[in-house]
């Protein structure tokens, strides 16, 4: 997972809890890292679980809900940092862009990125998201595409189809409503 990731997520972290509980939670984990992350680094994703998991110990909250605010804060980074990628395209546009516009952006960058696949299908109000990675970041994938949501302040409702079979695999359907 790129190193990116890591930072962001120490970042948002900080301003809520400040930077020595940060440590603290870092130095009470066995990291291969050691808890040290650069953006255009590459970690184990084993790793960023962890971290999530003792923040939300931390902040008292569920697994999911602090996942939910890192992807919100993550794509509000991504907004501001490649804002190229959010203009001139609506909610469903940006999602079909995933795969054949952004990530090979993402390649040029990174090289060494492993990056999710997306594949779509869009039927008029209707738009049916494939996801897939050998990680099983779906709840993540979820959470990010919940903050493009947000950040395109289109109304949609979001319908999350997981297969128990294949942990790689999350379908994401989304239909646009009235507001």
């Amino acid at each position: 997972m790129k190193g990116v990731i890591f930072t962001e997520l120490l970042d948002m972290v900080s301003q809520q809890i400040g930077q020595s509980d940060v440590e603290e939670v870092l130095n009470s984990l066995e990291l291969q890292s050691k808890g040290a992350y650069t953006a255009v680094g590459q970690y184990n994703y084993g790793e960023f679980f962890a971290i999530l998991g003792e923040f939300s110990d931390r902040l008292s909250i569920t697994f999911e809900e602090m996942l939910n605010r890192f992807s919100s804060h993550l794509f509000s980074y991504f907004s501001k940092t490649y804002p190229r990628f959010f203009e001139g395209v609506d909610l469903f546009q940006f999602l079909q862009n995933i795969d054949d516009y952004i990530h090979p952006e993402v390649r040029k960058l990174y090289p060494d990125a492993e990056l999710p696949s997306f594949s779509s299908k869009l039927e008029g109000d209707f738009l049916r998201l494939k996801y897939r990675s050998s990680r099983g970041l779906g709840l993540f994938a979820k959470g990010l595409i919940l903050a493009a949501i947000e950040h395109f302040n289109e109304p949609v409702a979001l319908e999350v189809k997981t297969d128990d079979n294949d942990q790689n695999s999350v379908e994401f359907q989304l239909i646009k409503t009235q507001a």
